[in-house]
C-alpha cells in the first residue's frame, strides 16, 4: 500500500493542465492500476499524445485487459500508422491465446 500512497502523492503534485506531468508520473507509478489512471489524465488533456496510449496499451496487457489494449493500440495506429511497434504489439496481443 506504500507505493499506492506515493503515486497519491505525486498525482497532487501534477499540474493539471500539462498532459506531459500526467505522462510522467505514468512512468514513474509503481503499480498498473496507477499507470494506467495517469495515462488516462494524459489523454484526456492531449488526446494525440501518442506514447499514453503506447504506455497504458502496456499497463492494460498486464492487468489481463486485452481488450483495452488493443484498443489503446488501435488508436495509436490512427494517430500514426507508420508505428512499428504498435503494430507487432497489437498482432502479438490480438493472436495470444
Amino acid at each position: 500500500m506504500n507505493g499506492a500512497n506515493e503515486d497519491y502523492r505525486i498525482a497532487r503534485s501534477v499540474d493539471p493542465k500539462r498532459g506531459d506531468d500526467y505522462f510522467k508520473k505514468g512512468i514513474n507509478a509503481t503499480d498498473n492500476l496507477s499507470k494506467i489512471e495517469f495515462f488516462t489524465k494524459c489523454l484526456e488533456i492531449d488526446p494525440k499524445y501518442n506514447s499514453a496510449y503506447f504506455q497504458r496499451a502496456l499497463a492494460k496487457h498486464a492487468i489481463g485487459d486485452k481488450s483495452g489494449a488493443l484498443t489503446d493500440l488501435g488508436k495509436l495506429l490512427e494517430l500514426d500508422p507508420t508505428d512499428w511497434v504498435a503494430k507487432n504489439w497489437y498482432n502479438a496481443i490480438l493472436n495470444e491465446r
